[in-house]
């Protein structure tokens, strides 16, 4: 391994020969003018003249005037693209809102109370659901309960069921009684 003594020297050896190189380019570039047009430069500054005076003939008797550049200021060097808005999307026509269903249910029975009336429905599968005011059966709210008829609202309207003289306790036959069941069987031979 390099000790660290000889390899600070390296670098500014290093350093010093590119201090060199940059001072002879810089020389160099002082005593030798370079020419714009890539042609060497046949004329002498005298002492006499100044160098803004030099400067200024050298400009302009080498580089083009500003009217030869016009017709590269006219050419379209990269083609327009006219942006144009896409038109807008169609409107999606809403569609009409889904029909309302109808309401199914049968009023089977009402059980007035003080703060606790109810109404007995009998649904579409035959299942019987007790309601009370302010709940909800198919979509349809109890609004009151009365004795033979209920009042709902359903679908913004006003819904009016009212108990059939068929569903009236005093109009269903009896379910005969297990006792008369029993006396029916049949003589034993």
């Amino acid at each position: 391994m390099m000790s660290n003594r000889l390899r600070h020297s390296g670098l500014w050896f290093l350093a010093g020969l590119c201090l060199l190189a940059a001072f002879a380019t810089a020389t160099t570039a002082w005593l030798r003018p370079v020419s714009v047009t890539g042609q060497p430069t046949l004329q002498k500054i005298s002492p006499v003249q100044s160098q803004s005076q030099t400067t200024e003939k050298q400009t302009t008797s080498n580089l083009p005037s500003l009217a030869s550049y016009q017709p590269i200021w006219k050419l379209q060097l990269r083609p327009v693209i006219k942006t144009v808005a896409p038109p807008p999307p169609p409107k999606a026509q809403t569609p009409p809102p889904p029909r309302a269903k109808p309401f199914t249910a049968k009023l089977t029975g009402t059980i007035l109370e003080p703060k606790h009336s109810m109404a007995l429905f009998t649904t579409k599968t035959g299942e019987i659901t007790f309601v009370g005011i302010g709940q909800m059966i198919e979509d349809a709210k109890v609004i009151q309960i009365q004795p033979k008829q209920v009042i709902l609202e359903h679908n913004g309207q006003t819904l009016t069921l009212e108990l059939s003289e068929v569903n009236t306790p005093a109009n269903h036959r009896r379910a005969p009684s297990r006792a008369n069941v029993i006396n029916r069987r049949r003589p034993i031979r």
